[in-house]
């Protein structure tokens, strides 16, 4: 099984006796666990501010966390406990280290110290300078000190002396491997060896990649948490309750929120370009191996650029469903929540969450996530800068596994403040998203009222997609996707008023149930958004015609992508692409 390379690293480091090594990880137990496992000859000792510093048994296999007897914990030389005092404990570590250097011995043991939420002491100058004292006498010694714990500060004072390392969580083959094939399926047979009731037996069968996909992005403690909860309530491994419970967890940070996807593709009307692009690259990221081998490099992502309510979130959540992953949003206001100096450490803390989860992630509304990001100098310490400076710099790395879709209102304000966001690389496309066509809004009626339990064919929706908005000037403006959504569910709402109040059958495709008439009145008293941001609009509009590729196949106003001359042709405008 392969461990995650960033353990890997961690016991590098302990093994070339770094002084001081900084982890930052929530699975305390897992590394005390792997620490146990791959330096089983050494002497390992742990702190924290509860226990003081003591050794524990080395025969750890289980996931549950260790016992620990008080007694254990060490005094310094002058008899002062360890326990709720860290300056202590860098005595009893500081006494050990002089003992072994001085035994003259040419082998000695090495020493591991494992110091858990030692960050939260560093607020006490004398505990950053005892350790700055202790750091290189612990290097010399071959004893090592490990703190660790979650979202870990390092000190501007101990940059320089520590090596600082972010421990990923699981990888999909130790979630294969490690979690489901040797620690699930058996506690799966030996509870069905015992179960006499076929009723109560728990269904062994699955679907491996289905279920480890749910997984991704949970730490193990937290994967055993969901899949014992559909265990009991499922008595089988089911994927739906695996993901509400990831669903659940990923939304207690306020950053992320995690949304299942119902519809694919097909329930969005229009975007036939941004369908057939998104194939291909979904040949690409469900073969990754093959990919690989063929030299076809993993895509990053795309922004959508366009009109608001033009559909571009939906897409993306049915991108999302067509790939059969989950969605997760990026909220950037949010990330600039809480105490001053914690928003990097939120953004990194996020994005390794999204990207070990896997998917498509959604940063939505980028624009307005950038602003400020001129003036963040003067405003707030440069916070705002070096945040979305951790955003680009994760955007362009690449990241197996992870689909990136940013979508913005405001070209201005990302031209403006960061330009370089637009250029490749970043992304692999930029697509604008205008009001649809006529023959796009045929289709989003006929989603619209099929979703709502209407048959389509009984309204004429090639008249309501003729609607137009005519202002004081005699222009007329077209509506988007939402607002069409906004029409037939208020006209549904008007029906059922007006069917109530007169005492009237209430029955769906009923005599007295929605008509063409009923949704057209609807759609007549939305005042669309292009005529509330017409110049804004016809901005944007203006910018892409150089520099987007429409969503959908008119491509009168927007430029059209450049063809090469091949022996194979693949027409991404047209080309009903089968790649399923």
């Amino acid at each position: 099984m392969a461990m995650h390379e960033s353990y890997t690293e961690l016991f590098d480091r302990i093994e070339s006796n770094s002084g001081l090594v900084f982890v930052n990880t929530f699975e305390e137990t897992k590394l005390i666990r792997e620490l146990t496992k791959n330096f089983n000859n050494d002497n390992i000792q742990f702190w924290s501010a509860t226990q003081g510093l003591h050794q524990i048994d080395q025969e750890i296999s289980k996931v549950e966390p260790y016992s620990f007897n008080p007694d254990n914990a060490k005094k310094n030389s002058k008899g002062a406990p360890t326990v709720g005092n860290i300056l202590t404990a860098f005595d009893v570590i500081e006494t050990e280290c002089k003992d072994k250097i001085d035994s003259n011995t040419e082998e000695f043991k090495r020493t591991i110290y494992v110091l858990r939420d030692a960050d939260k002491m560093f607020v006490n100058p004398m505990v950053v300078r005892k350790i700055r004292d202790i750091v290189y006498l612990c290097a010399t010694a071959g004893s090592p000190i490990v703190i660790c714990g979650p979202a870990m500060k390092v000190p501007t004072e101990l940059e320089k002396d520590s090596v600082y390392i972010e421990l990923g969580l699981p990888t999909r083959d130790e979630i294969k491997d490690n979690i489901i094939v040797k620690s699930i399926q058996k506690l799966i047979k030996l509870h069905n060896k015992d179960v006499i009731d076929a009723a109560d037996k728990i269904d062994e069968n699955f679907d491996m990649n289905k279920i480890v996909n749910a997984c991704m992005g949970l730490t193990e403690d937290e994967i055993f948490n969901a899949c014992n909860y559909s265990l009991e309530t499922k008595k089988a491994l089911d994927e739906d309750v695996i993901i509400q419970e990831k669903k659940n967890i990923i939304n207690k940070n306020d950053i992320l929120k995690f949304w299942p996807c119902d519809g694919a593709l097909d329930t969005v009307g229009g975007f036939d370009n941004f369908k057939n692009w998104f194939k291909v690259q979904k040949a690409v990221l469900d073969n990754p191996e093959l990919a690989t081998s063929y030299h076809a490099e993993p895509p990053k992502g795309c922004m959508l650029l366009g009109v608001q309510g033009s559909g571009k979130t939906a897409i993306a959540k049915a991108a999302a469903k067509e790939w059969g992953k989950g969605v997760i949003k990026l909220d950037m206001g949010n990330v600039f929540a809480g105490l001053v100096g914690e928003s990097e450490k939120r953004m990194r803390l996020a994005l390794a969450t999204a990207e070990a989860a896997g998917g498509v992630i959604i940063i939505d509304e980028i624009d307005k996530g950038l602003a400020g990001a001129g003036s963040s100098d003067k405003t707030d310490g440069g916070t705002t800068k070096r945040v979305i400076g951790t955003l680009l710099t994760w955007m362009q790395e690449a990241h197996p596994g992870v689909f990136v879709i940013a979508t913005a209102n405001d070209i201005t304000a990302i031209r403006n403040s960061h330009p370089e966001l637009l250029r490749k690389g970043r992304f692999d496309n930029i697509f604008f998203s205008d009001i649809p066509t006529q023959e796009e809004r045929e289709a989003i009626f006929k989603i619209h009222l099929k979703k709502r339990g209407r048959n389509p064919d009984s309204f004429d929706v090639t008249e309501l997609a003729k609607i137009k908005y005519k202002d004081e000037t005699g222009k007329d403006f077209e509506y988007t996707g939402a607002e069409i959504e906004h029409g037939v569910k208020e006209a549904i709402q008007y029906n059922l008023a007006l069917n109530l109040s007169t005492n009237t059958e209430i029955k769906i495709s009923g005599t007295h149930d929605i008509t063409t008439e009923d949704v057209a009145a609807r759609i007549r008293d939305i005042i669309p958004i292009v005529k509330v941001g017409d110049k804004h609009i016809q901005t944007m509009r203006d910018w892409a015609k150089n520099n987007a590729v429409n969503v959908s196949s008119r491509l009168a106003d927007v430029k059209e992508p450049k063809k090469k001359t091949t022996t194979k042709k693949i027409n991404l405008k047209t080309a009903d692409l089968d790649l399923d």
